[in-house]
């Protein structure tokens, strides 16, 4: 197919908009239709980031893997495809994640020294996501407790913890912090209300009653904590720049 930057162009605006709002097919198609027309599209790293993640909203896992297979292998040092691979290892569907996978795409660009720190403590906490999903719990924690001391003002921080407490079945402290995310965001609220993500905390996305007391402190994980859960002196990741 002959490239047609135009069109591509005015398909990818398109798809932002529609996933902004929650459409995530619509997204999805309106991106497909960006990169069709030109597979070096303006931003290509975000048509291609924007494919990985609606096609996991709309439940296609292995297209999504596709597409971030194919960021990471046009953009191997960028921080973009090192967030990507993560997220789908921690919020797919199948079998326990590969928590070695995880450090690898995050080892990939830690030692860049175009990495922002609030970028790196992202990752480390999409690393936590993925170790929370692995069952370890105690490994989780402590990277959640790095990446919150690396970056202490980034509400994306808020986010994505949030998701790792509902992978450790911690869902009040899960809908705590998706609230504290949306009393910041509040326009990204529509996403939240129709995200496979947080489907299990769509009660979250109201006000807590005055009189119900936010218990999100001292919840426990029922998992067990595996054996070949790694410690995490095993894996320190470089100092912040």
């Amino acid at each position: 197919m002959r490239a047609d930057p135009a069109r591509a162009e005015a398909w990818d605006p398109l798809a932002a908009a529609l996933e902004a709002r929650g459409e995530f097919a619509e997204a999805y198609w309106a991106a497909e239709r960006a990169y069709e027309a030109d597979s070096y599209v303006e931003h290509p790293r975000d048509v291609l980031f924007r494919l990985a993640l609606t096609a996991y909203e709309i439940g296609a896992d292995s297209v999504a893997s596709r597409w971030c297979d194919t960021l990471v292998e046009r953009f191997p040092a960028e921080w973009v495809g090192a967030e990507c691979q993560p997220r789908l290892l921690a919020w797919s569907g199948g079998g326990s994640p590969s928590v070695r996978d995880a450090w690898t795409a995050f080892d990939r660009v830690a030692t860049s020294p175009a990495l922002a720190v609030p970028i790196r403590a992202r990752l480390e906490m999409l690393a936590a996501n993925v170790l929370a999903r692995a069952g370890c719990r105690d490994s989780a924690e402590a990277v959640i407790a790095r990446a919150r001391a690396r970056s202490p003002g980034d509400s994306e921080l808020l986010l994505l913890e949030a998701s790792a407490r509902a992978l450790m079945s911690q869902p009040e402290a899960a809908a705590s912090l998706l609230r504290r995310y949306i009393a910041v965001n509040p326009a990204r609220r529509s996403v939240f209300a129709k995200s496979r993500r947080f489907a299990g905390l769509r009660s979250a996305i109201a006000p807590v009653p005055a009189d119900r007391p936010d218990r999100s402190h001292g919840e426990r994980s029922p998992h067990p904590v595996h054996s070949t859960c790694p410690s995490i002196t095993t894996h320190v990741s470089p100092a912040p720049f």
